[in-house]
C-alpha cells in the first residue's frame, strides 16, 4: 500500500506543469501557458513597461506583455542603493527595452510580482 502512494504521489508530482516549467520565459509565455512557478528560479525575458523607485527604495521595473498584461518585478535597496555601476545601468533602462531578469515570483494570482535577483541584460 505504501508503495502505491508513493507511486502515485509521484504520478501526481511529475505530471504537475510547474515541475517541467522552464528555466527561461517571456512575458508573453507566462500568460499565455498560465503555469505557476512558484518561488522557482526562473530568468524572465520581457519589454520594459515603466520603471520607477518605491517609498522604500526598491528599483521596480514593469515588463508588458503584447496584451497589455504586467508583470511588476522589483530588485531591493541592498542590490543597487550603494552601488554607482548598478544605479547607472538601472537608470540606462527606458521603455521598450527587452530585459533579462534572474529571480522567482513573489505573488501570482491577478497581480504578477516578481523578486529580482540579477540584471541578467
Amino acid at each position: 500500500m505504501k508503495k502505491l502512494l508513493i507511486l502515485l504521489f509521484s504520478l501526481f508530482f511529475l505530471s504537475s506543469p510547474s515541475v517541467f516549467a522552464e528555466n527561461k520565459i517571456t512575458v508573453d509565455d507566462y500568460f499565455k501557458d498560465g503555469i505557476s512557478y512558484g518561488s522557482q528560479r526562473i530568468t524572465l525575458v520581457g519589454e520594459v513597461e515603466d520603471t520607477w523607485v518605491t517609498i522604500i527604495d526598491e528599483f521596480g521595473i514593469d515588463l508588458v506583455s503584447k496584451n497589455g498584461k504586467i508583470i511588476s518585478a522589483f530588485l531591493t535597496q541592498d542590490k543597487w542603493k550603494n552601488d554607482d555601476s548598478m544605479t547607472e545601468k538601472l537608470n540606462s533602462i527606458k521603455m521598450g527595452d527587452l530585459i533579462k531578469l534572474k529571480g522567482h515570483f513573489l505573488i501570482e494570482m491577478g497581480f504578477p510580482v516578481f523578486n529580482i535577483l540579477k540584471i541578467l541584460e
